[in-house]
């Protein structure tokens, strides 16, 4: 919407819930946009609405997928419906919270397969705990890379006390962070059976295909074995946090 200004007036509207719907429609549009427009004549200008079409994620980055590439699990899905809200209702817990998954989901989901399920992106010890009671496979702790929260604990901070929580049997694997095979072996002395390795693999196979895939995770297993070895762990099952050095 334009609004008319005189001489040191200025926009002072400060809004709460940037989604508004407007009266007796369905329509819902942002009301956190302002736009001031310095007119050569304006005393003849009387008003006017400008309409703006937002668009968010992968449009608004400009992303595509390449030709023959489709999320095919996705394929036939229709587009969840944008949560109609009202102006006392918050965008985030009454829009996008509600599309959240919750912990029913995961005995749905069990009731839909015999695969394992390993929950991905616990960071606390009562969460861990809860999936272990519920009899799912196991747990990535992960931050998802900090994108959520850019101020939570790394995931290797965390471990140690979430393997203490679930004990020594519950799978748990580790991903964030993982670079070089000392990162291996401290995440594996730290509580993790296994770590995921996300970004440098895709740098390898942006440099080289597949064949730099396989030379990066030969890498990695080559210092890992060259830090067992100099760690005085010749086997896994040696690896444990009293090979680790914290500081005073």
């Amino acid at each position: 919407m334009f609004n008319r200004y005189e001489a040191d007036e200025t926009y002072g509207l400060h809004v709460d819930n940037a989604i508004r719907r407007v009266t007796g429609s369905s329509v819902t549009v942002r009301a956190d946009l302002s736009a001031t427009l310095f007119l050569s004549d304006p005393e003849g200008y009387d008003g006017g609405e400008l309409q703006i079409e937002d668009s968010f994620g992968a449009q608004r980055a400009g992303f595509e997928l390449p030709p023959g590439v489709e999320a095919v699990n996705l394929k036939d899905r229709p587009p969840l419906p944008r949560a109609v809200l009202e102006p006392h209702q918050s965008i985030v817990f009454q829009g996008m919270m509600g599309e959240a998954p919750r912990w029913e989901d995961l005995h749905w989901l069990q009731r839909q397969t015999e695969l394992p399920i390993l929950v991905k992106g616990i960071q606390h010890p009562a969460d861990a705990l809860r999936v272990a009671e519920m009899g799912l496979d196991g747990v990535v702790v992960s931050n998802h890379g900090g994108r959520g929260l850019d101020c939570l604990p790394s995931a290797i901070e965390v471990l140690p006390r979430i393997r203490a929580a679930v004990g020594e049997d519950f799978p748990l694997l580790l991903d964030g962070g993982i670079e070089r095979g000392t990162d291996v072996y401290k995440a594996l002395a730290l509580g993790a059976d296994a770590v995921m390795v996300g970004r440098p693999q895709i740098w390898a196979l942006a440099v080289a295909g597949a064949l730099g895939v396989a030379h990066l995770l030969r890498v990695l297993r080559e210092e890992l074995e060259v830090t067992m070895a100099l760690a005085g762990t010749p086997t896994i099952a040696d690896i444990t946090a009293e090979a680790l050095f914290s500081g005073p």
